[in-house]
């Protein structure tokens, strides 16, 4: 798959996101307007004969719907992505390296797995297997704390509806499973390597050139 379509892809996807925080922040900014300008008109005199006069000479005054708005502070409110929009932006950057190779490392999690160590790293690649159940994914769950990945049935036979530390060794991390969501990356990668078969299998255990 060209890397220039999956980054043309991904920037129009990171634009749409932002408009679309953009729309909801407007959207917010308005309603408030609203509300205040409804707290002031319920402060005002009602118009009637007697004091219809005194609004048009100024005397009484109503508030602007429109001043209001302008006038209210419109900075945008700093807002998270939402859990899904921040799966298919990891899936979007890890595409392109992961298409020809799913076990294959993405660029910015081998520069920072010092700190966010996403997953098992074995040889340069990505295992593909639970940790704690040591089989295959089938329903990998990432935790939003740590960024470890763990087999959903694995990861609820370890935990048992409790709290515990993480179950990948010094992270020291306390979680629960409301911590943890489908990890949209490792699932691509899952049906990659099966879709591929003996292929994949194969060219990750082809054997280093020695020089």
């Amino acid at each position: 798959m060209p890397r220039e379509l999956i980054a043309s892809i991904s920037a129009q996807y990171r634009q749409l996101l932002q408009i679309g925080r953009q729309m909801s922040s407007r959207d917010a900014h308005l309603q408030r307007s609203k509300a205040a300008y409804k707290d002031q008109s319920d402060q005002c005199e009602p118009i009637t004969l007697q004091t219809w006069d005194r609004y048009q000479q100024g005397e009484l005054t109503a508030p602007s719907l429109e001043e209001m708005y302008s006038q209210e502070d419109i900075e945008e409110e700093a807002q998270a992505p939402e859990e899904h929009e921040d799966q298919l932006q990891r899936l979007f950057l890890a595409l392109p390296y992961i298409w020809n190779d799913p076990t294959a490392i993405v660029p910015d999690q081998a520069a920072s797995r010092q700190e966010d160590e996403e997953l098992k790293i074995s040889g340069g690649t990505i295992e593909l297997t639970c940790p704690i159940t040591c089989q295959r994914f089938t329903r990998p769950m990432i935790s939003r704390k740590c960024g470890h990945v763990f087999d959903e049935v694995g990861l609820r036979r370890f935990l048992e509806r409790q709290t515990k530390p993480c179950p990948q060794g010094a992270c020291g991390q306390n979680l629960s499973m409301k911590d943890f969501v489908p990890d949209l990356v490792m699932q691509f990668r899952c049906l990659l390597h099966e879709a591929r078969g003996p292929l994949t299998r194969n060219a990750s255990e082809e054997p280093a050139d020695i020089v």
